[in-house]
């Protein structure tokens, strides 16, 4: 920035040298021009006086005595003295400026001198012609070095505009290089203010910066309270509904053990599962705020990942099987050893095959694999199912979102998945099979 700001200002500055220049060596011509021009008729007069005081005695030889001290003078090229006829009677010549010649933009010259002219009279009588060259050399030599010294201090002064704009930005892009550094590595949750000191536009961004930071501040805070009160209020409700549901479904056991008729039975096996379904969402969303609440903390022991997911998936065989699915384990042949949660474990696994007994068609396997790698336990499952969608991939961990994909879920399983694997530290993702289906992976690092 330092740089740029010299540049720009180097670059008016020679500008309005140039400009300044042509100006003054315009008017500094036109001042000697005028000067010189009031010198020759000084001159011209002080000659005519020697003329009426020796041309009326024919004294020719006295007029070019007293001529010839005049035409050493500095500013004279030459003095001439004509009859009134137009014969020459006297030319002296300045020899200090003879054979010199300059342009000038006078009205009249004559090898590069300003003539001047008069006539001589004496009682309006004609005495002769005069004719002096002004000699206009010592202008351009005066002009020029005015011109030079005029270039030299704008030179100067634009050097000391350079060096002064240069410390100036780089003072100006430093204090900016780090209120830029302090705004990209600040966490988006902390509001403390930037402290800039000064008086400038960087100071004033700083101002209005900080001020925007109170706002934000302020607005979260007022966030976060309504989201309290509304996860509160939901929490409340569902916990509320957890009892009368568990007292109905109880109710539907009673009604179908003592229900005559086939298609009563039918109905109730019906309603009973939907219910299930309730208790199973409700449940999930209690267990979802739990994990959300930074005061939960693990249950953690010992276990063996391996023998927990086999634990799990003997448990649901009976469901597989009334899908017609097999569900094929590989886990047992090396310990997977864990310092976890086991209840919350054990629930990502059950939520896990859920899913992907709700994806897969009856009569294909399922395949479940735990090993050791590099991050410590690894979970795998894998469905034979139609798949997930690109955007599928990004959504389906968090909450109320299912994809594309047919489900008859809620869209919470797997965010329960997603917060309980974090909350032991490890990962959960999911992808494509080139073959067909989806896999689900989770890892919890090795303890």
């Amino acid at each position: 920035m330092g740089g740029r700001f010299a540049l720009v200002f180097f670059s008016i500055g020679l500008l309005c040298l140039g400009t300044l220049v042509a100006f003054q060596n315009r008017a500094a011509q036109t001042a000697l021009r005028e000067r010189t021009r009031s010198s020759g008729t000084v001159i011209l007069e002080s000659i005519a006086e020697l003329c009426r005081e020796h041309l009326p005695k024919n004294d020719i030889k006295g007029l070019e005595t007293d001529l010839r001290p005049l035409s050493t003078l500095s500013r004279i090229a030459f003095i001439e003295v004509d009859a009134p006829s137009g014969r020459a009677l006297i030319r002296v010549e300045n020899p200090a400026h003879r054979g010199q010649k300059f342009k000038y933009s006078g009205t009249q010259t004559e090898n590069g001198n300003l003539i001047m002219g008069a006539r001589v009279y004496s009682d309006d009588r004609l005495l002769g012609q005069l004719k002096v060259g002004i000699w206009v050399g010592g202008i351009f030599k005066e002009t020029a070095q005015i011109r030079k010294n005029s270039m030299l201090l704008g030179l100067i002064l634009c050097l000391f505009l350079a060096v002064g704009s240069y410390l100036l930005g780089q003072g100006l892009a430093r204090r900016l290089e780090r209120f830029t550094k302090d705004v990209k590595t600040r966490p988006s949750d902390d509001y403390a203010h930037f402290d800039i000191t000064g008086n400038d536009e960087i100071t004033d961004l700083a101002r209005a910066f900080n001020k925007r930071q109170d706002n934000a501040k302020e607005a979260e805070a007022a966030r976060d309270v309504a989201e309290k009160k509304r996860q509160d209020m939901v929490n409340m409700v569902i916990h509320d509904l957890k009892g009368p549901l568990a007292g109905l479904q109880n109710g539907l056991d009673v009604c179908e053990e003592s229900a005559g008729s086939a298609e009563a039975r039918d109905l109730l096996r019906l309603m009973k599962k939907s219910n299930n379904r309730i208790l199973r969402m409700v449940d999930e969303i209690l267990q979802i705020a739990r994990l959300e609440e930074p005061a939960f903390r693990l249950d953690e022991k010992q276990i063996d990942l391996a023998q927990l997911a086999q634990q799990r998936i003997e448990e649901s065989m009976l469901t597989a099987q009334t899908r017609g699915i097999t569900i094929e384990f590989n886990g047992l042949d090396q310990p997977c050893p864990v310092k976890a949660d086991p209840i919350l474990l054990g629930r990502v696994i059950d939520n896990l095959l859920f899913n992907a007994f709700e994806h897969s068609p009856n009569g294909h396997p399922i395949n479940v694999t735990v090993r050791s790698d590099a991050e410590g336990a690894r979970f795998e499952i894998r469905d034979h199912g139609p798949g997930l969608l690109p955007d599928d991939l990004k959504v389906i961990f968090e909450k109320f979102q299912k994809g594309h994909a047919v489900s008859k879920g809620f869209g919470l399983g797997l965010a329960f998945c997603r917060l309980a694997v974090e909350r032991h530290g490890g990962r959960i993702w999911a992808e494509n099979i080139p073959s067909g289906g989806a896999c689900f992976f989770f890892t919890i690092p090795g303890r």
